[in-house]
């Protein structure tokens, strides 16, 4: 993915560019639509590898496959204040409650979909959506994000 008058781009664990599809004829979903979709997406049931799938992957095939199934999605690119740590996630901006975060990254667990409340200045904890029982810790106390759609 190329940023926007920069000279860089973000690559997958394997190297390759993030590559972002956007479909034109997508719409912004309802919360639920959005659920829906999360839960039925498979993304969260890929193992997480350092080599070949981590965060960034992870945020690029639910943006792409949200956006193939028609509901606008957004890859967020997540710098945190400790040690220059990143993380990506993906956002919906849905039409009943608005903007909406959610991080489908494998942490090892059954299910992996984890909705997220993004705020600068705050830690990122990761909560299961749903009945979900996991405990997500915090990642690190968020620096500054940017939203790609």
């Amino acid at each position: 993915m190329l940023y926007p008058g920069d000279n860089c781009y973000e690559t997958g664990a394997d190297g390759h560019i993030i590559t972002l599809h956007n479909n034109e004829n997508t719409i912004d979903p309802t919360y639920q639509q959005m659920v829906n979709f999360i839960k039925s997406d498979q993304t969260d049931k890929i193992p997480y590898n350092y080599s070949s799938f981590e965060c960034t992957d992870f945020a690029e095939r639910v943006h792409n496959n949200a956006e193939a199934a028609g509901y606008k999605c957004a890859w967020v690119d997540i710098n945190f204040v400790n040690n220059g740590a990143v993380h990506a996630c993906n956002a919906f901006n849905t039409v009943d409650r608005g903007l909406v975060f959610i991080d489908c990254t494998n942490y090892g667990n059954r299910d992996n979909d984890k909705i997220v409340d993004l705020k600068v200045g705050k830690g990122y904890k990761p909560e299961g959506i749903g009945d979900c029982c996991y405990i997500y810790y915090s990642m690190g106390i968020v620096k500054n994000y940017q939203i790609y759609w």
